[in-house]
């Protein structure tokens, strides 16, 4: 058996630490509330249109019900039908950290942000999408969201991110 290998790079490991640092820190302030949400995608995402495979996992932080800071981990990008898939496929695995603005209403959520990628995608050549999210919750700690990134036209490649998920907020 050949050793493990971690889908991220070393230098990704320092910026997990600081954002954990400063996850603590938030937690000291004595004003803010939080809430953690972990996301799940598998198989539902879309990129221009075309059907894509790719499992996802999320993790955000959710303070004072008005913003939300998350690291996202995309395992993989394939495509579904490589005759009909322009795009190509993501030569490895992805991370991405985002940080956004979200208004509540009732049980829905609408957001938009900006997110830095670590590689380029089949759905950009930026490392700059820019975030729209949705979601709808079930309860107070199940729900569905949608994810949008996209350069917003800002770049020379821009079929979209889209991205259909579970979260759990805890």
């Amino acid at each position: 058996m050949g050793k493990a290998r971690l889908p991220w790079k070393k230098n990704a490991a320092l910026g997990v630490v600081v954002f954990i640092m400063v996850l603590f820190w938030f937690f000291s302030v004595e004003k803010v509330e939080a809430q953690t949400l972990a996301e799940f995608s598998a198989y539902a995402v879309s990129v221009g249109g075309e059907r894509y495979e790719s499992e996802t996992i999320i993790i955000t932080e959710e303070f004072s019900k008005k913003y939300q800071v998350g690291l996202l981990l995309q395992l993989r990008l394939d495509c579904v039908d490589e005759n009909e898939c322009r795009r190509g496929e993501s030569a490895s695995a992805n991370q991405a950290f985002f940080i956004q603005r979200i208004v509540y209403y009732d049980d829905f959520s609408i957001g938009i942000g900006a997110s830095y990628w670590k590689n380029h995608t089949p759905a950009w050549n930026s490392n700059t999408p820019f975030l729209l999210t949705l979601g709808y919750r079930l309860n107070d700690s199940i729900g569905f969201g949608y994810k949008h990134f996209s350069t917003g036209g800002s770049s020379s490649s821009n079929g979209g991110l889209d991205m259909f998920l579970v979260h759990w907020t805890f």
